[in-house]
């Protein structure tokens, strides 16, 4: 009997000593920092699946980065033909594109067959993007009018009316609409009922669509000047006035914000401090002129910018330096879009150029009919494009 009562007394010795060494493994455990699986960066960010294009650059900030990815053979899927030219470049949601024509239409098509929809009159040619929210698509017209239409059926909503032509491509953020106008204002609306909240005059026109980050809109004007206002009150919260004549759209990343101007120069300036961190302006060519008449594309670190000059460049983000640079056979006013490890961008001689971001080769091109100035619009896994040649071009993966 005792050495039966002296057995159990030495397993419930054991027994504490184990149960102690395991709560000390399991407090040691519980304070070591989570190792995850080693992941790629293209694993990390790389999208569930297709995601839209709804606004001009494709995100409030401006970045002309796509989230929807793209296959890596892009074959041409479908043509459209407007009828008139098409500057306009596309947003793409859901199943249609949305787009304007120079004939004073707003269309919504088919994004499996190019087959149009619906065609919506607006007063004036439409030069400028849609923007496409909550089952409406917002434009702007070269009359001043703007325009809410029902995304479904293109029946209007509301109009709105500005003292001047749109250029300039609306966004939307916190229930409401913002563009700029030719009357040298920058217009903050109600998307649900077109009434304007507030309104901000400028020194010139305002071309540019605006970004938004952090609650702060920023638009770079033809004043030559860098704004950033209260997207709730209006409120100018300061400008940089260092910059020149531009309709480029301010590509907002990391507190910072990045615009190329008609004169040559790209910036980037830190939206903290308003300091200039540096100025990026690339050799002369004799006979060539420099200047971007388009928005730059921000991502992973670098800049990329388009020029009248038909060259393509790269600059670090960082510090403003050339990585490097393409030319291509003509001009571009085509705004550069970041899709991956590639770039694409349209050119005055009707070429769309597909380029790998790191080393700046091209990789894929496709000719199409006319000069390009509208910009790819990559959404849904569909790159949307359209030609002043009065036909809109879709590409995608294999049919």
């Amino acid at each position: 009997m005792k050495d039966y009562r002296k057995l159990i007394s030495v397993a419930v010795v054991v027994l504490l000593i184990a149960v102690g060494f395991g709560a000390v493994w399991l407090v040691h455990w519980w304070r070591q920092p989570l190792r995850p699986e080693k992941i790629t960066a293209a694993e990390l960010f790389r999208p569930a699946g297709p995601v839209p294009w709804a606004m001009f650059r494709g995100s409030l900030a401006g970045t002309g980065e796509a989230a929807s990815p793209l296959p890596a053979e892009l074959k041409w899927l479908w043509t459209w033909e407007a009828g008139g030219r098409v500057e306009s470049t596309a947003a793409v949601v859901g199943d249609s594109a949305y787009l304007g024509t120079r004939d004073k239409r707003l269309v919504a098509l088919d994004l499996a067959t190019g087959t149009q929809r619906w065609s919506y009159a607006t007063r004036g040619a439409v030069s400028a993007s849609p923007c496409v929210e909550g089952g409406r698509v917002f434009v702007g017209d070269e009359m001043g009018f703007f325009h809410a239409v029902d995304a479904g059926n293109g029946r209007m909503i509301w109009t709105f009316e500005t003292g001047g032509p749109i250029h300039s491509s609306p966004v939307a953020a916190e229930g409401a609409i913002l563009f700029g106008a030719d009357d040298y204002k920058l217009y903050c609306l109600d998307a649900a009922t077109g009434k304007k909240r507030w309104e901000l005059e400028t020194g010139n026109f305002v071309y540019c669509s605006p970004s938004v980050a952090d609650g702060v809109v920023t638009i770079a004007g033809c004043d030559g000047a860098l704004r950033a206002v209260d997207l709730l009150t209006g409120g100018e919260l300061f400008q940089v006035e260092q910059l020149s004549y531009t309709g480029a759209t301010p590509a907002r990343v990391g507190g910072r914000a990045f615009v190329a101007t008609l004169a040559g120069d790209a910036f980037c300036i830190d939206m903290k401090s308003r300091a200039m961190v540096w100025t990026y302006r690339p050799e002369e060519v004799e006979g060539e002129q420099i200047g971007y008449q388009n928005s730059a594309a921000v991502s992973l670190g670098r800049v990329i910018v388009a020029g009248i000059d038909g060259y393509v460049r790269s600059v670090d983000a960082a510090t403003g330096k050339e990585q490097w640079h393409f030319r291509a056979r003509g001009g571009m006013r085509s705004s550069p879009v970041i899709v991956g490890e590639r770039v694409f961008v349209g050119s005055d001689e009707g070429t769309v150029y597909g380029l790998d971001l790191a080393s700046g080769a091209e990789v894929w091109k496709y000719k199409c009919g006319g000069t390009i100035s509208a910009s790819p619009a990559v959404g849904e896994g569909r790159l949307v494009i359209g030609s002043e040649d009065g036909a809109v071009y879709c590409f995608g993966g294999k049919r």
